[in-house]
């Protein structure tokens, strides 16, 4: 069925990875909170990478942490993948990325079969139990390499995780897990590519959708998360992602959350 006669969205929660099916960026402007990667699933999309002033088209693009883009999707399909917070994700699909545009990578060698995934997904091609597994086997590429990990800094995620609504400060946390503030944050910027707090309100985020999914309304789900109030909310949606919640949640005729599903066989 053609793209274009499906306009509904998907959005999958999972522990590490976040996906995102549907049309994106009303505001042309984001400012990424998680590593991501971006696939036109119709026609290439233009980036533009806001630190150097570069632009492309291209039909991927993998964007780091931090990163400071403009990108203009034409209305399009699009899918967004954010990836996890370890930077794992990111340098396996770095490995893939034929053109650097500053801190943004594009034009992936295999993202022929990433387009086609993401569509199969977004036709409902793939059972909701079984997308976690295709995500990883279609989209991300075999992580040959063995990155570690520092167990404070997982431990650390860990904690953000647990407690949403905790605003434990950067030197009690740290002291949780056996660290100074200042290495604590050093870390924070080195693997996950955002301060503390950023990540913090990242993961929010993720608790809201996925208290969503589970019935409750965006303000109950937005004030259940930590988040101040709804405008907390929308500012921080609206910073990160490129676009305000009502676009996701109120502008297509269907949207599906998915959250779990991820353990992996």
């Amino acid at each position: 069925m053609p793209l274009d006669q499906q306009r509904h969205a998907l959005l999958y929660l999972w522990d590490l990875r976040t996906l995102y099916i549907g049309e994106l960026f009303e505001l042309p402007s984001m400012h990424t909170a998680a590593a991501c990667y971006v696939l036109g699933l119709e026609k290439p999309f233009r980036i533009e990478d806001l630190t150097t002033g570069n632009c492309i088209e291209t039909r991927a693009a993998l964007v780091p942490a931090d990163g400071k883009v403009n990108v203009h999707s034409g209305g399009q399909l699009m899918a967004n993948c954010f990836l996890d917070p370890f930077g794992r994700d990111f340098r396996a699909l770095q490995q893939d990325m034929q053109d650097c545009l500053g801190a943004v990578w594009v034009n992936s060698r295999r993202e022929r079969q990433q387009l086609e995934l993401c569509v199969m997904l977004h036709q409902d091609m793939v059972p909701a139990a079984h997308a976690y597994q295709s995500l990883t086997l279609g989209i991300l590429p075999p992580q040959t390499v063995d990155y570690p990990i520092d167990e404070r800094l997982r431990q650390a995620v860990q904690l953000i995780k647990q407690d949403p609504l905790s605003n434990l400060s950067n030197q009690a946390l740290a002291a949780q897990v056996g660290m100074s503030e200042s290495q604590l944050q050093r870390l924070f910027r080195n693997v996950v590519g955002v301060p503390v707090r950023r990540y913090r309100l990242w993961h929010r985020l993720f608790v809201t959708a996925g208290l969503m999914a589970s019935g409750k309304s965006l303000t109950d789900a937005a004030l259940a998360a930590g988040f101040a109030d709804s405008p907390h909310f929308s500012r921080t949606f609206r910073n990160m992602l490129g676009m305000t919640p009502s676009f996701v949640f109120q502008r297509h005729s269907r949207l599906v959350i998915e959250a779990g599903g991820d353990q992996l066989p």
